[in-house]
């Protein structure tokens, strides 16, 4: 989990549908799309005739955005050492974030601080996407300690480490992979905030916006 994304070149993908609204003044979207077939994978030596259709859930806002794409379905492909078939499933749900010039301090002031948007969560056992809702709040900017709520289907996925996490950093990093893990990070002036979480149910993102 980190700061990573898949490339989407032009080149690479074609978009079959796609889809935007605005939530709590960011943009959210969806977009389905599929890599163009045949290619050639030279690093593993396979000349690929068929990859899962894959899909995209993410928010967009000033500051950055959060993406997480899922892909399960069929894949064949030769290799061409040996012209050996290979077919089978592939399935994957990939997290990222990125923002512009990131926050590398906790905010600041006085009084109390509320960040609000969309969650885009996947279910492992399914693959299956849920739009959820994120709110991250500080009770006290003079002694900023965030405490972030992700809520799917009506109920609440993180754990008490993600309650009073420290971010002097200007971001995040909290929990165990596979089970409460969540990371994070401000957006510049702490407008927004970016994250992106992985629990024994759900691998997902999302995206805040100060309130």
């Amino acid at each position: 989990m980190g700061d990573r994304a898949l490339s989407s070149s032009r080149t690479d993908y074609r978009v079959l549908s796609h889809s935007q609204e605005s939530v709590d003044g960011l943009s959210a979207y969806r977009i389905q799309y599929v890599r163009k077939t045949p290619y050639d994978d030279d690093d593993g030596g396979l000349s690929v005739s068929t990859t899962p259709t894959a899909w995209a859930y993410g928010v967009w806002g000033d500051q950055g955005y959060a993406l997480v794409q899922v892909a399960n379905g069929n894949f064949r492909a030769v290799r061409k050492s040996d012209k050996v078939s290979l077919s089978g499933t592939a399935a994957a749900i990939v997290p990222s974030f990125r923002g512009r010039n990131m926050a590398n301090s906790a905010p600041g002031g006085t009084g109390s601080a509320t960040w609000k948007g969309p969650a885009e969560a996947v279910a492992i056992a399914t693959f299956t996407r849920h739009r959820g809702t994120a709110t991250l709040t500080i009770a006290d900017l003079s002694n900023p300690k965030l405490s972030a709520s992700v809520v799917v289907k009506g109920e609440e996925i993180g754990s008490s480490a993600w309650n009073s996490m420290d971010v002097s950093g200007g971001g995040f990093d909290v929990g165990t992979n596979g089970d409460d893990r969540l990371v994070g990070a401000f957006g510049t002036g702490h407008g927004e905030i970016w994250g992106i979480f992985d629990t024994n149910a759900y691998i997902g993102v999302f995206g805040a916006k100060r309130k």
